[in-house]
């Protein structure tokens, strides 16, 4: 059997639903969406690390359960399309779309899905400031709901795993008042900034 997307409560008797989170994305790449009432920063990014797509906070509406939910499957039917390039570098990062593979240097870094089409959306516009409602419709694949804590949490973790300083990042740069933006392409006639 086949599923499309799971939709899970984190507050469940038994077995809470970040365990079975993690028991799902050990066997499958199938979309997972948190609902839950934990809305603390460290609950959203325990679910993102354990390969959540999306989390949901209560109280929320139907029409935003809907929404969020037809996202997740508009994104993953344009990855499953192919519409990145299959390989993206800037240096020192490289990210191999297909096998979700990213390398700083020669290094292996693990990002989780979220934090990897979050790497890959920033790479492909590299030297672009991405505004954060931009990048919460590109990598979330919903309109702004509110808040841009999604997005902030997401760029936190991803320059703890490839910046050199994280507190001091030299490949992901705050544009302030707009978003982010991954350090542009050095050109031939480029020193590096």
């Amino acid at each position: 059997e086949t599923f499309d997307l799971v939709l899970l409560d984190v507050m469940m008797p038994k077995v809470d639903g970040f365990s079975v989170c993690q028991q799902i994305r050990a066997a499958s790449r199938v979309p997972i969406i948190l609902l839950t009432a934990l809305d603390t920063t460290e609950d959203l990014v325990k679910g993102l690390e354990l390969g959540a797509d999306d989390y949901i906070p209560k109280p929320f509406t139907l029409q935003e359960v809907q929404a969020r939910v037809n996202a997740v499957l508009r994104r993953v039917r344009r990855s499953q399309e192919g519409q990145t390039p299959p390989i993206l570098h800037v240096d020192p990062v490289t990210v191999i779309v297909e096998t979700a593979e990213v390398f700083v240097g020669n290094r292996s870094v693990h990002l989780s899905r979220i934090e990897f089409r979050l790497l890959v959306t920033l790479i492909a516009n590299a030297g672009k400031a991405m505004p954060k409602d931009d990048l919460i419709q590109q990598v979330w694949g919903y309109e702004f709901v509110g808040s841009y804590s999604l997005v902030e949490v997401t760029v936190r973790r991803v320059r703890e795993k490839i910046e050199e300083d994280p507190a001091n990042p030299q490949l992901i740069l705050t544009v302030r008042g707009v978003g982010y933006k991954f350090r542009a392409p050095k050109g031939p006639h480029q020193k590096e900034a």
